[in-house]
C-alpha cells in the first residue's frame, strides 16, 4: 500500500472520520484519495481476505484494459462509466487519452462523497464530468438535464447512449432481479423507448 498521504484534512461536503466504500478500493488500489477511516476499514477487510487487494487490482486493470482496447480497436471516444467510485489511476480517461486525447468520459454512481471526490479530481479536465445518479434508474441517469447537457456527445437526441459509446458498469449489476444480463441491461441504455 502507498503509505505516502496527505494528512486528514476537512473538506466540504465529505465526512472522512467515516470510512467510504469508494475510498477504500481506492486504498487498496494504492491510491491517496482516502482518509485514515478508509484505511483502517480496509486494513479490517484484508484480515478477513488477505486477496482483497489484488482482487481490486486485477478488476481495475480489467476495467482499464478494457477501455483502452475499446478505444483503440474499436475507435470508441465515448465512455460513460456506471458505478465509476472514485477515478483512480489509472482511470478510464487516463487509458482511453493515451489513445484518442479527445476521448471523452462521463462518471455517474449513486455515492454522493465519490461524486465529489470525482468532480474535484477531474475540474481542469475537458470532456470529462461526474455525475450523481443511480445505475439501476437507467431513466433517471439518461434523463440527468446537467449529464445530457454537459455530455451531449454521448447521448442521442432520444435520450439515450448513441451506438459507438462504450457503458462501464459494476459486475454487482449483473445479479440485480430486474435485469436478465447484460445484453438487456445494455439494451436499456441504448435502445429508445
Amino acid at each position: 500500500m502507498n503509505e505516502s498521504r496527505a494528512p486528514d484534512t476537512h473538506l466540504p461536503g465529505i465526512d472522512t472520520s467515516r470510512p467510504n466504500i469508494a475510498r477504500v478500493y481506492d486504498y487498496l488500489l494504492g491510491g491517496t484519495d482516502n482518509f485514515t477511516a478508509d484505511r483502517e476499514l480496509a486494513g479490517q477487510l484484508l484480515i478477513v481476505n488477505p486477496g482483497m487487494e489484488q482482487w481490486a487490482r486485477d478488476n481495475r486493470a480489467f476495467v482499464v484494459a478494457a477501455a483502452a482496447r475499446a478505444a483503440r480497436e474499436g475507435g470508441i471516444a465515448q465512455f460513460l462509466d456506471l458505478g465509476a467510485g472514485l477515478p483512480t489511476h489509472p482511470a478510464v480517461h487516463e487509458a482511453v487519452r493515451e489513445v484518442n486525447p479527445a476521448a471523452r468520459v462521463a462518471y455517474v454512481d449513486f455515492d454522493p462523497i465519490a461524486v465529489v471526490h470525482s468532480r474535484a479530481l477531474l475540474a481542469k479536465g475537458d470532456g470529462l464530468a461526474a455525475f450523481q445518479a443511480d445505475l439501476t434508474d437507467p431513466e433517471a441517469v439518461l434523463t440527468d438535464p446537467d449529464l445530457v447537457s454537459r455530455c451531449e456527445d454521448i447521448f442521442s437526441m432520444g435520450g439515450r447512449a448513441r451506438r459507438g459509446t462504450v457503458l462501464l458498469w459494476p459486475r454487482s449489476v449483473m445479479h440485480l432481479g430486474k435485469w436478465e444480463g447484460r445484453k438487456q441491461f445494455t439494451r436499456i441504455y441504448t435502445e429508445d423507448g
